[in-house]
């Protein structure tokens, strides 16, 4: 029997719990309210660009399950709840997500789900763009 392991994973800033084996990864419940919480490091009912980032960069290392810098497809899948195409965030088409083509999507996400354009996302923004379907994402360039 394979161990298993939890893997921390995100909507573009929020980590709901995944448990992954060697096959497929598991989704836990998603709980939109408390990743808000859990990203709004500051408490002021806002998620922040900087916030935004840095729970960016924790989602793409706790998803880098073999500690390479870059995430295969597999490992993206599992850190991603709102899903993008995996072939139109790899935009160099190497077959790997850097933590640059992870920005830039996630980024995208941000800006769609900022539906009043502040800059910032509000509790009901990540509510609602969770609960909404994907746009589709720009093909690369």
């Amino acid at each position: 029997m394979k161990p298993m392991r939890a893997v921390l994973v995100a909507l573009p800033f929020a980590m709901p719990a995944v448990v992954a084996s060697a096959e497929e990864p598991v989704r836990m419940a998603y709980d939109a309210k408390q990743a808000f919480d859990e990203t709004d490091t500051n408490r002021d009912g806002l998620v922040d660009p900087p916030e935004f980032y840095e729970r960016i960069t924790e989602t793409f290392f706790h998803g880098d399950a073999d500690k390479n810098g870059k995430l295969e497809k597999g490992e993206y899948e599992a850190v991603v709840v709102i899903e993008t195409d995996f072939d139109a965030v790899d935009r160099d088409r190497d077959g790997v997500v850097t933590l640059i083509e992870f920005f830039r999507a996630r980024g995208e996400v941000f800006d769609q789900v900022d539906s009043n354009a502040d800059g910032a996302l509000s509790e009901q923004e990540v509510i609602a763009g969770f609960e909404a379907p994907p746009k589709p994402q720009a093909e690369p360039k």
